[in-house]
């Protein structure tokens, strides 16, 4: 994760809830926000952001991952690369 706490995901990410989980959870905590606050500033309940962050719900769409990136004031970027 980069020191501006930048979302970034491409396509082996986007099918890893986990590593995608984990991206989240550290822009969270590098805005110093708890799951609490990004609830409040992006009206994603608790439990959703808990779920994304461990991995264990269902890959969030393209417009709570925007949500979460504004309220974590992280860019999100979503890239297509080439497999190695």
């Amino acid at each position: 994760m980069d020191d501006d706490a930048t979302i970034e995901t491409d396509f082996a990410n986007a099918s890893d809830p986990k590593a995608l989980g984990e991206a989240i959870r550290n822009a969270r905590l590098s805005a110093g926000l708890s799951q609490g606050k990004l609830e409040k500033s992006s009206n994603i309940s608790i439990s959703t952001i808990s779920r994304i962050e461990t991995g264990k719900g269902t890959t969030p769409n393209l417009e709570t991952l925007k949500e979460i990136a504004e309220a974590t004031n992280s860019e999100l970027q979503i890239r297509f690369t080439p497999k190695k």
